[in-house]
Formats: C-alpha cells, structure tokens, sequence
C-alpha cells in the first residue's frame, strides 16, 4: 500500500503538489491536485496535516465468526473474490497535526467491475458518471481518526473480461481540505471461476446393532464347540 503523507508548513510562497491521474481497473476515473493556498494576508500556508489508510477485507476470513480482517492488498497470490460477493472496504482518516480540521471531504473511486446497489454505503453520495463516493467529515481533533466502512458488488460474471480467469483492479481514496489532499489504495483480485472443493469422504464404521450382537453372540458357543471336540478326543 502506498500511503501518501502531504504537510504544507510555514513558507514564503505558495506551494503546488500534484497527484498523478487516477487509474482505476482499466479505467480512468478523474484527477486530484493538491494545492497549498496562502493564508489572508501573507504568503503563508497553515500547518496542517493529514493521513488515509485504505484496506480490503479478505473473503477468506469471513467464515471465521462473521469478522473480517483487513488487509492492505490483496495480490493474485491471495485469496480472491468472486463474482457477485460483496467486497468491504476500510476507510482511516487521522488529523495528525496538531490543530483542529474541519470539513474534510473524503472521497472513494470503485474501481471498474465493482458496483454498489440501493442501500449500500447510507450516508455517502454516489456520482454514477465517475464511479465515486463521496462524504464529509465536519470535524476532526488533533490526533482523532475517523472510520468508514463501505462496501460493493462484483459484477455478475458475464461482466467479467472474456477470456481471463482473474482480475486484479485498485480501489482508490482520498481525503482533501482547503490546502491538501493525501490518497491511499487498496487492490483486490476477482476470480472468474471460483475454485469448486471436492465434498470430504464418508467414513465407515462397523455395524453396532443388533445384527453385530447376534453376530458376537455365536463366537462364544463356536468356542464351546471347539473344546467339545478337542475333549471328545482325548477320551
């Protein structure tokens, strides 16, 4: 996971930091441009600092008691998701200086074969056309973080490339204040055809009804028998 860390300090002019497009999956979903604006009155920027940390459940984990553990990628060589699961994203935003922030704006592009349905994410806007969510944090003390959870859908698996068993794509966030904006990522890997687990063997035991105690009953009289004869001859 790339964690990116932007701080604007005191200085004589205005700086500019630029981010990189954003690609998510295979396509592309918009820009960002981190700006440290002067304050009124000088050529002066405020010191202010913020972290993202972004996450993905991995499915495998899901089974164990219903909780999900987070991870910060999940590669081709991890466990994948499948078509039509639903992927659940963790979202961290931290205030790491030491003043107080306000509406900081938090926003989390879906990358491409990732949807959401009605009811998903309540609290977050949705803009269709750039594939993001969107939301707002009033305010953050210093040192204080906040937590979103969000999730979405694979698509069905005829929306899924033809000809390729997996695909990995980037869930991209970002959150952004007056003079900064700091990104982190999270990739996951959806496979096609999901790996089909042979059902474990059946095991079987030796009878214990009643057809195996009249089975035990007859040894005691073949033994009885047996001496009979071996008596008969000594006489």
């Amino acid at each position: 996971m790339n964690k990116l860390l932007l701080t604007a300090t005191t200085i004589s002019t205005a700086l500019v930091f630029t981010v990189s497009p954003v690609f998510a999956g295979s396509g592309t979903y918009g820009t960002t441009t981190t700006v440290c604006q002067p304050t009124y009155g000088g050529n002066t920027c405020e010191n202010t600092s913020l972290l993202i940390d972004k996450k993905v459940a991995d499915p495998a984990t899901l089974t164990k008691g219903g909780v999900a553990i987070y991870k910060d990628n999940l590669g081709v060589n991890d466990t994948k998701y499948g078509a039509g699961q639903t992927v659940n994203f963790q979202i961290v935003v931290t205030n790491t200086s030491d003043t107080t922030v306000k509406n900081i704006s938090v926003k989390d592009i879906l990358p491409q074969y990732l949807t959401i349905t009605k009811g998903m994410n309540n609290g977050w806007n949705f803009d269709e056309k750039s594939h993001t969510l969107s939301t707002t944090i009033p305010t953050l003390n210093s040192n204080e973080s906040k937590t979103f959870t969000l999730s979405a859908a694979v698509v069905s698996s005829t929306q899924l490339p033809a000809g390729q068993d997996v695909t990995c794509v980037t869930n991209q966030s970002f959150a952004s204040i007056s003079n900064i904006t700091v990104q982190d990522n999270a990739q996951l890997c959806i496979q096609k055809t999901m790996p089909v687990y042979p059902a474990p063997k059946v095991q079987t035991t030796p009878k214990t009804g009643p057809e195996a105690i009249a089975l035990f009953g007859l040894i005691p009289s073949g033994l009885g028998g047996l001496l009979l004869r071996k008596r008969t001859s000594r006489s």
